[in-house]
């Protein structure tokens, strides 16, 4: 480093009225047989010394000459000298600041640009037929070079607007080349190309129109055949810069992410991310990709749209998400524990709340255009997802799965859309469509899992976690949620020990005062309304019956309550029944628990 600094020095030193020896060199006022070993020489500053001693050299002036002799060497097909000169563009173009004492710097490297641009768009062919080996060699160290200068020159804020204009139509080609057909020499790492022209394309993505003028030269293509290469890719770099493109390209505007639906790009993510091994990073930015074109898919977007390319665009991401059952179970994985069964869960680096707060949004959407938008098929391949039916002995799995996805779908206010339209379909529709589904599927798993004397126990153990029975209670009450909640307080909740049900309700003074509205029908949003006061005056009966209902009226202070449910329910029916004809009949069941509430009353 010391060599290097006072070569420089040297090199770049000036005297009054003079300027530095370096650039008089290289234009060969002292002698043209010295250009080539100045060239070297400044290149060896470059390699051997750091970024300050490029900024000098650079700022001597000297790549005015160096730009020059580029040209000359092209021209020319001076290859050794076109190869140091363009190293040393490489080092010292992107220290160049604007407004430097190196007059007609920035002029010299925006021609330097043009002129590697040209060179990426050189042709492999020669009157009609491909070149010769040694010629494609040598003509694709070139091209290397050029893009590796040119992703030097990118990282400078000075040149990117000249490289997005001038470099972007050729660079996207060769790229389009090297995936399809473009062999290297085997010292140049096929992977390593594509990623430095990526990385390029990646700097100056928010230059403004360069997205689609991107779009119109095709790198979308590019960026799903990498993609969809998934775990053939050794460079998994390669891979996150891709989607780092693609994440911009989405972020421009509506029509972007429309294009990039309609490209194929989200259907070969979603199946990069179900069935590859992917990094923590990649995870994320194919979730945040996924999350950014799902965003769309909103009653307030939506109406952009004229209605066929609504209609058009729902036809076809419904599609696309029915043929992704391994990607939608690696999400629910990511959002409930030990469901292994479900795949793997995605990780990132932030963590498990990360994902699954991720996982969550994305998941809701997608639930959402199956189960709204995707008509019977997108019920069916919804279905086929959450419920497991391809795995034996998944009952428990399933479960889980589903008490933690309607535990993830928030209903609360301060996380619903802003805009209002968005806001009343979330509440109005998409909520209570997706939790309906998955109160159904709960009712389903539950049900099949008590009736398994290996899988009982977790069952009961699952229902007194998410307090099922004061759960059914509740959203019975709710006018969207009733008819799901009563369909699994009828199926699982009534099949329950009345001894488990009494200790999950009897102990909450609020779901016993619910209990109590239900049977007289208050505030009962269930559909069968009469049917459903028979149930819930079954349940208010039995623990009675069970001698559990006295003790826990007495303790919340409830004895008008009890009663007035007690005598509603004696009615259910218009009171028609005989309560002598039979013991086990809901009204001699409440006559009796009625007398014992008030005989309790009278002895207090």
């Amino acid at each position: 480093l010391d060599a290097c600094t006072m070569a420089c020095d040297v090199l770049t030193a000036t005297k009054p009225g003079q300027g530095a020896l370096l650039p008089t060199v290289l234009i060969g006022a002292i002698g043209e047989s010295l250009i080539v070993p100045t060239l070297r020489l400044s290149l060896a500053i470059c390699h051997y010394g750091n970024i300050d001693l490029c900024g000098e050299l650079s700022q001597s002036g000297m790549l005015v000459p160096v730009g020059d002799i580029l040209q000359r060497a092209l021209a020319s097909s001076d290859q050794y000298t076109f190869s140091v000169a363009v190293v040393l563009v490489k080092f010292c173009g992107q220290c160049t600041v604007v407004g430097s004492s190196a007059n007609g710097t920035v002029e010299t490297l925006k021609n330097v640009i043009n002129a590697l641009s040209c060179v990426l768009a050189l042709s492999e062919r020669e009157s009609g037929s491909h070149l010769a080996p040694q010629r494609l060699k040598e003509l694709s160290v070139l091209k290397y070079e050029s893009l590796v200068a040119l992703e030097a020159l990118s990282a400078n804020d000075a040149l990117q607007s000249s490289i997005a204009t001038t470099v972007l139509p050729a660079l996207v080609s060769f790229l389009q080349h090297l995936e399809y057909s473009y062999s290297y020499a085997e010292e140049i790492e096929h992977e390593q190309v594509m990623l430095i022209g990526l990385k390029t394309i990646q700097r100056i993505i928010n230059i403004p129109s360069s997205t689609q003028s991107m779009m119109n030269n095709g790198i979308v293509s590019i960026l799903i055949k990498i993609i969809e290469k998934g775990d053939e890719v050794k460079n998994k770099l390669l891979q996150e810069v891709s989607l780092e493109i693609a994440q911009s390209i989405a972020q421009s505007d509506l029509e972007s992410r429309y294009w990039l639906i309609c490209s194929g790009l989200l259907n070969s993510l979603l199946s990069m991310l179900g069935e590859s091994q992917v990094t923590a990073r990649t995870s994320q930015l194919g979730l945040q990709n996924a999350g950014i074109l799902l965003s769309d898919l909103t009653p307030s977007t939506l109406s952009r749209f004229e209605p066929s390319a609504k209609e058009e665009l729902l036809h076809r991401v419904v599609t696309i998400f029915c043929s992704q059952r391994t990607f939608i179970r690696r999400l629910i994985a990511s959002i409930s524990d030990n469901c292994d069964a479900y795949g793997e869960s995605f990780v990132f680096s932030q963590g498990e709340g990360a994902v699954r707060d991720k996982a969550a949004g994305i998941l809701f959407n997608i639930s959402t255009l199956l189960l709204v938008h995707g008509q019977e098929i997108g019920r069916t391949h919804f279905n086929d997802a959450l419920m497991l039916n391809d795995v034996s002995g998944s009952n428990m799995t399933v479960a889980t799965a589903c008490s933690a996805l309607l535990d993830a779908f928030s209903d609360d206010e301060e996380t619903s859309p802003a805009n209002p339209d968005d806001r009343s379909f979330y509440f109005d529709v998409q909520l209570p469509t997706v939790k309906s589904y998955l109160m159904k599927g709960l009712t389903e798993s539950l049900n099949q899992a008590m009736s398994s004397l290996d899988s009982k126990p977790a069952a009961e153990g699952l229902i007194k976690r998410l307090q099922l029975p004061r759960t059914c209670l509740n959203l019975c009450r709710s006018e969207k949620l009733a008819e799901s909640a009563f369909r699994l307080f009828e199926d699982v909740v009534l099949s329950l020990p009345i001894d488990f049900v009494g200790d999950l309700i009897l102990c909450d003074r609020v779901a016993l005062v619910t209990l109590f509205d239900l049977v007289t029908g208050q505030a009962n949003k269930v559909p069968q309304l009469e049917y459903s006061k028979q149930m819930f005056a079954k349940l208010l009966g039995n623990l009675a019956k069970a001698g559990l209902l006295p003790k826990a009226v007495s303790s919340f202070g409830l004895r008008s309550h009890a009663i007035a449910a007690l005598s509603a329910a004696m009615l259910i029916n218009g009171g028609e029944e005989n309560i002598d004809d039979d013991e086990d009949s809901i009204q001699r069941i409440c006559l009796e628990s009625l007398a014992i509430v008030l005989c309790g009353k009278e002895n207090d």
